[in-house]
């Protein structure tokens, strides 16, 4: 039961029962995603190469001696080298890391802590129809089932005039298969056989012939279809479709540039949401083709970016076995380019004299021929492959051989290892750069990593840890929204003082987007570090929070806050607090350092005071060891959520929560005093007796005040004897 001493202003309640309204409102389904993740720690780096000769295949006779690491510019010492071919990596690494982990856990110190590769894969749906998408479904389904090495992560994409995510990396390829499926997998207009026929059609032609009497007729040809395309299609043959096609045909040749300049664009922003992820990234590109602008320079610098950004593309034309329509297509464009050639050299006529249109045609051979060359698209997939260390998969339907080979290239790669010479981890990014002793290749290897320490909580860093991370290392500290945190000191125990970290995240900065089923997700991740006073990394605390909300219930949502609260133990002295949150859903990240002094206290003590957003119910007992948990009573508790602001509105009822902590060696009872003030006067005062500590050595206590206008002041003292501890609490209520 709960004891409370009651005056006109102040309320002191101590918690054995409180039956107050915790329901936060807006607070819905929470799905945690499954992830990536990678190990931490970095006692030893573990770093994998990928060496190719100047036509893009792997060597596989480098030496040690080849090779030289740095890292921020420092030559390493590598212990050991070796090559590691195909799918030899897989049961060897899982036995290690089983070994590893039964060593960790009986505490053997001796076992260090690599930091393996980070391989990514990503499946790209690009340029796909109706038709051609239940094959690229079928071949990502085809490489899903094959077993990968362990920690690969896949993720899927669409990419259009941006790259968008279908599913970020993870390991479990049966769900990522599920919604590729549903997400692409749906009806689709079929435009691909129509489109073949405008593909291989000729420009609109509209000719005017003069008889030797003087007669002129008009006659119009192009558009007509080509019937080695479009086998089982459903277009018209009248002579308007023929005349929609041949406009389309011409709209082509005019716009071909552009077509081309489009699809780099895509390659580009491909390669801009790759490029920055750390590690080696192989990417199979499901795709019909890709346009070109044929100039080779802008090619290459697509090329070079690639190769920069650790990136390898496997294409795979996703038209099948038959010959595709793009093939078809350039055929008939070169047919039609000799034959404009054969009558360049021919008189003109009677029958055409005169006719400007012919004339036209006719000069327009060279841009037919560049039409021919650069509509290659499965050729220009080919180059793109190939220029980045992959190789084209086409006119095939049995898809088992060629993957397997994706697979070997994707799994082979020499392995370096060396312990690195820095010795504090402070969270920053390390730079690596490989360097060959044979000018002839080219190596590829991760461009770095974030020097984490081992921490006795867990060693991986998820997907939305590197989004943290790569902001807390941006040269300009981002800052998209605003946030509070705070920390707060409670009980000291034999590991330190117990600190409680807590972010409020207000959900109207976060961008909701919509699901099926009229409701609305909101998504946001946080990554805190905290360092001693040398910046070594001494705790990381990370979350992950999707909250899907029925569109009824959105803006009340919006009204209310998100928390993320983290309880750690630390020794006496000076520490920094670097945070990081993500709004998820469009890549907005907002960076907070702050600073505060943990100080160890003997004796009789106390937390400090803050004020209450709101209690939230616990159906179960109080974990003792999590300060905002208050027993109700033997099967229910309470759960303090913090309000970070200290400005109130005029309407508000304020709560103030701490917990006191007695001292046992003192014989004597401990007595509370409490006094609030307004604008610097005392309004009143109270003091009541401190009933036994509960299970954790502590007496958690709420205090309701009276909401006076301006400026107010809450000071708490416990007495014990002689001995006394004493907090205060500032904050303001707006008057209006």
């Amino acid at each position: 039961m709960k004891t409370a001493v009651r005056t006109n202003s102040v309320s002191l309640v101590v918690f054995g029962s409180l039956l107050l309204s915790g329901a936060r409102a807006g607070a819905q389904d929470r799905s945690q995603e499954p992830g990536l993740t990678f190990r931490t720690s970095v006692q030893e780096v573990n770093l994998d190469l990928i060496v190719r000769d100047s036509r893009g295949r792997q060597v596989r006779n480098l030496k040690p001696e080849d090779v030289e690491i740095y890292e921020d510019g420092v030559l390493q010492p590598v212990k050991a080298f070796r090559l590691v071919a195909g799918r030899d990596v897989q049961q060897p690494a899982a036995e290690g890391g089983q070994k590893r982990q039964k060593a960790v856990a009986a505490g053997d110190p001796k076992i260090a802590n690599p930091l393996p590769a980070v391989n990514y894969i990503c499946i790209v749906f690009h340029n796909l129809d109706g038709l051609t998408i239940k094959y690229a479904l079928d071949a990502a389904q085809q490489f899903l089932d094959r077993e990968m090495q362990p920690g690969t992560g896949v993720a899927l994409f669409s990419l259009g005039t941006r790259l968008s995510v279908l599913h970020e990396f993870a390991t479990n390829r049966q769900v990522l298969t599920k919604l590729a499926t549903n997400s692409l997998g749906g009806p689709m207009p079929n435009f691909m056989r129509a489109s073949e026929a405008v593909l291989n059609a000729t420009p609109y032609q509209a000719v005017v012939t003069v008889s030797a009497r003087g007669e002129a007729t008009l006659s119009i040809s192009g558009g007509a279809i080509n019937p080695g395309a479009i086998t089982g299609a459903d277009v018209g043959t009248g002579q308007g479709s023929d005349a929609y096609r041949a406009l389309m045909a011409d709209q082509r040749r005019a716009f071909g540039q552009i077509t081309g300049m489009q699809m780099w664009d895509q390659m580009n922003a491909m390669l801009d949401e790759l490029g920055p992820l750390p590690g080696r990234k192989s990417v199979l590109l499901l795709s019909t083709g890709l346009a070109t602008t044929g100039e080779p320079d802008l090619f290459q610098r697509l090329l070079d970016r690639a190769n920069r950004g650790q990136i390898s593309i496997y294409a795979v034309d996703v038209h099948g076995m038959a010959e595709n329509s793009n093939v078809v297509a350039q055929k008939a464009q070169l047919s039609q380019v000799a034959a404009l050639s054969a009558t360049q050299t021919q008189i003109s006529g009677t029958a055409t004299r005169g006719n400007a249109l012919v004339a036209a045609e006719k000069s327009r051979q060279d841009q037919y021929l560049a039409m021919a060359v650069n509509g290659d698209m499965q050729s220009n997939l080919r180059a793109l492959a190939e220029g980045t260390g992959g190789f084209l998969i086409a006119e095939t339907e049995d898809l088992r051989k060629p993957f397997q080979r994706v697979q070997e290239d994707i799994d082979t790669h020499y392995e370096a290892v060396y312990t690195p010479t820095a010795g504090v981890y402070d969270g920053r990014f390390r730079k690596i750069e490989v360097k060959l002793r044979r000018p002839e290749l080219n190596v590829q290897s991760r461009v770095g990593y974030y020097a984490i320490p081992a921490l006795s909580g867990p060693e991986e860093l998820t997907l939305f840890d590197m989004i943290g991370l790569a902001a807390l290392n941006a040269r300009e500290e981002p800052h998209a929204f605003d946030y509070r945190s705070k920390v707060f000191q409670f009980r000291s125990t034999a590991a330190g003082t117990q600190q409680a970290l807590s972010l409020e995240l207000p959900a109207s900065v976060l961008t909701a987007s919509p699901l099926p089923g009229n409701r609305h997700r909101l998504h946001a991740s946080v990554l805190a570090l905290v360092k001693d006073h040398t910046g070594q990394v001494v705790d990381k605390f990370s979350q992950d929070a999707s909250y899907d909300i029925p569109d009824d219930k959105l803006e009340a949502m919006r009204q209310s806050s998100i928390p993320f609260t983290h309880v750690i133990d630390l020794p006496a002295g000076h520490y920094t607090v670097e945070a990081a949150v993500s709004d998820r859903a469009v890549n907005r990240v907002s960076v907070r350092r702050s600073e505060f002094e943990n100080r160890r206290s003997n004796g009789l003590a106390m937390s400090h005071v803050m004020l209450v957003q709101q209690l939230d119910p616990i159906n179960g007992p109080a974990n003792a060891a999590d300060p905002f948990q208050i027993p109700v009573d033997g099967s229910h508790a309470q759960r303090v959520i913090p309000e970070l602001s200290n400005s109130l509105t005029a309407a508000a009822r304020p709560l103030a929560y701490f917990i006191l902590y007695p001292d046992a060696s003192n014989p004597e009872k401990p007595k509370l005093e409490v006094q609030l003030r307004a604008g610097g006067r005392l309004l009143s005062e109270q003091t009541a007796d401190v009933p036994a500590p509960n299970a954790s050595g502590g007496v958690p206590m709420v205090v309701q005040v009276a909401a006076r206008p301006g400026d107010c002041e809450l000071r708490v003292t416990v007495h014990q004897g002689t001995a006394s501890a004493t907090q205060t609490l500032g904050y303001k209520i707006d008057p209006r």
